[in-house]
């Protein structure tokens, strides 16, 4: 009787140290303060960790409004578990548009960013000058900030709203009294936005150098004009000196803009001339590549001279055309630009034969401030042309019309050209076009053929203006994009340290090929926002291939994540407006990352057993089932076997988890079907026995065969892995799946 006792004794013995490894219940016991005075849970001693499966957007974005000429600060709050952050910018050039832009035009500027605020040197040192578009149109800088953490493979946030930013604008245009007054010359300039304060300086060097500060003043508004002043009082001896001022605007940090244009002014000296009047331009709004203009003759003592100067409506520095000239006609065709307005004075003055000496007359109350300006343009392209589609699909050319349309409109009419070459070769295909202007300010078009490329010209008095700059039709959406799932895409390619293969994106060309060049490629953690684009140059689009493929080595993809993907075709120019349909996928696992998945389900499985946790030894015989939260259920049974122990585990379509947690559309995570099985003998040694096979996210299966049990715990072996799609059985070392229990 004590020989049974006994050797039932070692035979229960080995069967719990068996129930206690198989059923993966060990646990770390942490020792817990003696002296408390009240009980307590181990959850209220031990701050739990926030596990981080994607990180959070940043909050709290900071872009600078008009703070620095040429850097916009960027600043946001820190993201739990950032270790860096990338910094996307758009460009908004054109200053009537208020939309965001879209997703499409943003690209990294700043790939790592280990600070919570960046700098963006937005123009360089050569950029900074008042004639720079991005002072002109005063540019918009939209910013997005992204949170990484490329070491512990985190996902990378979804990107902030966008948020734009100003640069510090110069004054951009200035003007100085023209001989209108004897003891003073007023200076005249638009404010500044964000200036606090204002810097004249003033020379007599028409290049700006020897300048010399003379006043900093707060803005004083001339309401005349609408326009800040400053009152430059003159000496006698100062008197007809040509003076050069420059304003230099300064904000409440002290920052400095760049230098304005320079404005010539000069007091008016006793015994000048008069101005000329009637000074008009007798034929130049809309002319082919010169304007003309005329005055009226002054009559002084002695012989009467002309100088003639020139501003435009990009640069209101006066420009000597002519220095002196004794008829009442002249002829500008000294570099002049489509889509300007000129602007033009004219001076007379007389000479002292014997010293020289000018007596100069006020200027021509004619600039571009005048109320009746001696104004000119040469005939110009239509501007901001763009294509779009009618609802029928067909293509719609837009455009605004060319300068001087408020007085020519009526007879205006515009011609397009096609082209298969961005540069050459142009043929018109559409003249004469005679359409009404739309509230939006622009003029639509269908054109009647298509072309890779279009231009558009003015026509206007039996001339045509050169054609405007290039635009290209968007390319139709690419189709049938498959975005892999699980997908074995080949032995060239590495899992990123998450233990997950890239993924493949593939699709097919449009039907139409039409200004197709490329192909860009979109990525996002969300199935409807915050996609970026993951290609760094569109991908070829090569005539006569309809397949194509990227693949996506995502250094941060996790496991039971989806990732969506849709792709944009675009034309030479890199633009494009039809985006594909958005599919989403998943990469395929490693052998030891598919162990450590499936054993998620397997050991979560076991906490629902209550006999192999019972503190009797006697009490963990027996048979029981628990069922999964989501379908299926498991079966348990531990008996003595002969001298040792048999304990089997039957999974029976088991799974407790979706893809997406809490989300049954998702799909199951894995549904687990077959045994998990443990023989050992009287000295706690023995084998595993079994196979599971796995649906779900990853189907496959896990072979138990090779387990050994060794002094009543796994001592050895490998588990095998088969994946779905993958050739043959893989072994895992038995230690993969057990890491931090």
């Amino acid at each position: 009787m004590k020989h049974t006792t006994k050797l039932t004794y070692i035979v229960l013995s080995a069967l719990i140290t068996i129930i206690i490894l198989t059923s993966c219940t060990q646990m770390f016991q942490p020792k817990l303060p003696m002296n408390l005075e009240t009980s307590a849970s181990l959850g209220t001693l031990l701050e739990k960790e926030v596990e981080i499966s994607q990180l959070e957007t940043p909050k709290q974005v900071f872009v600078s409004q008009g703070q620095n000429p040429t850097e916009i600060l960027i600043s946001w709050d820190a993201v739990q578990g950032a270790t860096s952050y990338t910094v996307e910018r758009a460009i908004v050039t054109d200053p009537t548009i208020t939309t965001i832009p879209d997703e499409s035009e943003f690209e990294i500027i700043k790939k790592f960013v280990y600070d919570t605020k960046y700098t963006d040197e937005v123009l360089s040192e050569q950029e900074t000058h008042y004639q720079s578009e991005a002072y002109i149109n005063n540019y918009k800088y939209y910013y997005r900030i992204v949170a990484q953490n490329p070491r512990e493979s985190y996902d990378q946030s979804l990107p902030t709203e966008a948020v734009y930013g100003t640069l510090f604008n110069p004054v951009l245009k200035v003007n100085a009294d023209l001989g209108k007054s004897t003891d003073s010359i007023n200076i005249y300039w638009d404010e500044v936005k964000n200036a606090t304060s204002y810097q004249i300086w003033r020379g007599v060097n028409s290049n700006g150098t020897g300048m010399e500060k003379i006043a900093t003043t707060q803005p004083i508004l001339d309401e005349s004009t609408n326009k800040l002043t400053y009152k430059n009082k003159i000496d006698t001896s100062e008197q007809g000196i040509e003076f050069y001022y420059k304003v230099i605007a300064v904000n409440s940090s002290g920052t400095e803009s760049i230098n304005s244009p320079l404005a010539m002014g000069f007091s008016l000296m006793s015994g000048a001339p008069t101005a000329p009047n009637n000074v008009n331009v007798t034929n130049g709004r809309g002319t082919k590549n010169s304007i003309e203009l005329s005055w009226d003759p002054v009559i002084a003592d002695g012989t009467t001279y002309y100088t003639i100067y020139r501003t435009s409506s990009v640069d209101s520095s006066l420009t000597l055309l002519v220095s002196k000239q004794e008829g009442t006609t002249f002829v500008d065709s000294k570099g002049l630009k489509s889509n300007v307005y000129y602007y033009y004075q004219v001076q007379s003055f007389t000479e002292d034969a014997e010293t020289g000496e000018k007596l100069k007359s006020p200027m021509s109350d004619t600039g571009s401030n005048s109320k009746t300006p001696a104004e000119g343009f040469i005939l110009s392209s239509p501007t901001d042309i763009k294509i779009g589609k009618t609802d029928s699909g067909t293509l719609l050319l837009s455009w605004i019309p060319a300068i001087g349309n408020t007085e020519e409109q009526t007879v205006y009419t515009y011609n397009i050209y096609g082209s298969a070459n961005e540069k050459e070769g142009y043929e018109l295909i559409d003249s004469n076009i005679v359409s009404s202007i739309q509230e939006d300010g622009r003029i639509y078009f269908e054109p009647s053929q298509t072309a890779e490329f279009y231009k558009v010209s003015t026509s206007y008095n039996g001339i045509k203006s050169s054609l405007s700059n290039a635009v290209a039709p968007s390319p139709d959406a690419v189709i049938d994009i498959v975005v892999s799932k699980n997908k074995n895409i080949g032995t060239s390619y590495i899992a990123n340290n998450n233990g997950v293969f890239p993924v493949q994106i593939t699709w097919k060309a449009p039907t139409n090929t039409s200004s197709l060049n490329g192909f860009n490629v979109y990525r996002s953690a969300k199935e409807d926002s915050g996609f970026r684009k993951i290609t760094d140059t569109p991908i070829e689009y090569i005539s006569g291939t309809s397949d194509y493929s990227f693949i996506d080595q995502n250094e941060t993809a996790k496991t039971r994540t989806f990732y969506y993907y849709k792709v944009l075709a675009v034309n030479s120019l890199e633009q494009g407006a039809e985006y594909s349909k958005t599919d989403k996928g998943y990469g395929a696992l490693t052998p030891e990352q598919y162990m450590r998945e499936y054993n998620k389900t397997a050991i979560n499985s076991q906490t629902k057993l209550t006999l192999m946790h019972k503190s009797n030894d006697m009490d963990k015989l027996g048979s029981e089932s628990a069922k999964g939260a989501i379908s299926g259920s498991l079966s348990y049974n531990a008996k003595i076997d002969g001298l040792g122990a048999r304990i089997t585990m039957h999974y029976d379509n088991y799974a407790d988890y979706y893809i997406v947690d809490k989300d049954s559309s998702s799909g199951v995570y894995f549904l687990i079907t077959g045994d998990t099985n443990t023989k050992a003998s009287m000295d706690a040694s023995g084998t595993m026995d079994g196979t599971v096979v796995c649906k779900g996210m990853y189907p496959g299966k896990v072979i138990y065969d090779k387990i050994e049990i060794k002094g009543g715990a796994a001592g050895g072996g490998t588990y095998g892995i088969i994946r779905e799609g993958f050739d043959g059985q893989v072994q895992v070392d038995w230690k993969v799946g057990e890491e931090g229990r």
